[in-house]
């Protein structure tokens, strides 16, 4: 939103709708004289601080940015996580460990690839977070041994593959990703893709349950699962109703770029899941 009027006008206005900082629009404040652009709501989430500059550059005004991170030449925590491409699993504690760099204090960076560090961070190996005060850790894993305080960032580096049986609701697939999730220790937030054969672009309870996991529904037609297929265990009765000898492993190996493996095969209640970690995630484009 970009509003032409007074600061206070638009405080008042926003204030009965406002929610949370990771689902609130970004919001700009600009004077009737076009002097000033104000970032005056979700600076880093939002992107606000940076559409501020922008607005101003184009029509010659002060971009007023008053984020402390931003003021101090430090990244933010949500900042870092947007450019990385990954969720805040605890905003307060994102918050805690954005103020320690502010404030100066050591903070380590582990579990992300980057080609230099962000001023107030340093990258540095996960065995060595007693020489800081603070971590961040950019992982999937649910069980994180850190002692320091901290904040995870959940990468998007998981695929589902899956197959069903027609007509099997979205409860049941989201239960069985549930549980088998819960048994390797995996974040459900760090889901990006189920992947399935094209037969099955309209099953109506894998669409909506990557709906309901924020996920993208992807579909292999038989040629690129046949590719690939002979590298897992398949079925005769399956090839002959629809063309492969199975879906579930092949598609998550498909839509995690060949990546890891992390559980094998498993059906139950008419459900196949095979779950992979991508091979790469940072600023991936499908």
């Amino acid at each position: 939103l970009v509003c032409v009027m007074a600061t206070g006008i638009v405080v008042r206005s926003l204030a009965p709708h406002l929610v949370s900082k990771t689902s609130d629009p970004a919001v700009l404040v600009m004077d009737e004289q076009g002097a000033y652009c104000i970032s005056l709501l979700s600076g880093h989430l939002g992107g606000g601080n940076d559409k501020a500059r922008l607005v101003a550059e184009k029509v010659g005004a002060q971009a007023v940015i008053t984020t402390a991170s931003d003021v101090t030449g430090h990244i933010a925590v949500d900042t870092l996580a947007m450019e990385l491409g990954c969720i805040i699993e605890d905003m307060t504690a994102a918050k805690d460990i954005t103020a320690m760099m502010v404030n100066g204090q050591k903070v380590m960076l582990t579990g992300a690839q980057l080609d230099a560090s962000p001023n107030g961070l340093t990258v540095d190996n996960f065995a060595h977070q007693e020489d800081y005060d603070g971590v961040i850790v950019v992982s999937s894993n649910k069980d994180v041994s850190i002692t320091k305080p901290y904040v995870r960032l959940i990468p998007k580096d998981i695929v589902i593959g899956i197959g069903c049986r027609r007509g099997v609701e979205k409860d049941i697939i989201l239960g069985l990703i549930q549980k088998t999730l819960d048994e390797i220790g995996i974040s459900k937030q760090a889901v990006t893709a189920l992947a399935s054969v094209a037969i099955k672009k309209d099953e109506v309870g894998i669409i909506e349950a990557a709906e309901a996991l924020g996920a993208r529904f992807m579909t292999y037609d038989v040629d690129a699962i046949g590719a690939v297929q002979g590298r897992f265990q398949g079925s005769n009765f399956v090839e002959k109703t629809i063309g492969v000898r199975a879906v579930a492993e092949p598609c998550g190996c498909l839509a995690s770029q060949e990546g890891e493996q992390l559980m094998g095969r498993i059906a139950a209640d008419g459900v196949t899941l095979s779950i992979w970690r991508r091979k790469t995630w940072q600023n991936y484009t499908w």
